[in-house]
């Protein structure tokens, strides 16, 4: 790779510019050149500024995603890594298990939006099923291409989770998260 400035060094925030073409294949020449991947987490190597050798990259959002600033933009750390494992920096990356900063490359897979969707987890405890107070009924509905689909109301919670489990297994296939 030709030669790359790096502007920020000094300040030791982590946050750097790279002067480069801003192409896939620079992109992930420039990651590989300064950064090195250890188990999910991300480090800067040899070709960094004295000050950073060797610790790690970057820094953690509000919204809990290590996040890495190269070229005047701030790529997600997972981004990168799966950008240096696999060439190229898909449109929605998945965390296979939900944990927003567990980026070992096992646990990132390439998805859609909605694929994406499809895998977050409950807030309340009981993924896809609702209580209807009008009702008396546990109501099931899931998100099917953008949609709001009902799977019925059922007077026993448990039968309403086993309901949606099965109906997540089917329509959500390798995305499908239960918890």
């Amino acid at each position: 790779m030709s030669n790359i400035a790096i502007k920020g060094a000094t300040t030791g925030t982590g946050v750097f510019t790279l002067e480069s073409p801003a192409t896939n294949t620079d992109r992930v020449a420039s990651f590989k050149h300064l950064l090195q991947y250890a188990n999910g987490e991300l480090y800067w190597n040899e070709n960094a500024p004295i000050k950073v050798r060797g610790k790690r990259a970057g820094f953690v959002n509000a919204k809990g995603y290590s996040k890495i600033e190269l070229n005047g933009k701030k790529y997600g750390a997972h981004q990168i890594v799966f950008a240096m494992h696999h060439g190229y920096i898909p449109s929605c990356i998945d965390h296979i298990n939900g944990i927003k900063n567990d980026n070992r490359i096992e646990n990132l897979r390439s998805a859609t939006k909605i694929q994406n969707g499809y895998n977050r987890s409950s807030t309340n405890g009981c993924k896809n099923v609702t209580y209807r107070n009008d009702t008396k009924n546990w109501r099931v509905t899931l998100r099917l291409n953008n949609r709001s689909c009902s799977f019925g109301s059922y007077k026993d919670k448990e039968l309403a989770e086993l309901v949606a489990c099965e109906a997540r297994a089917k329509y959500h296939g390798e995305f499908a998260n239960h918890v």
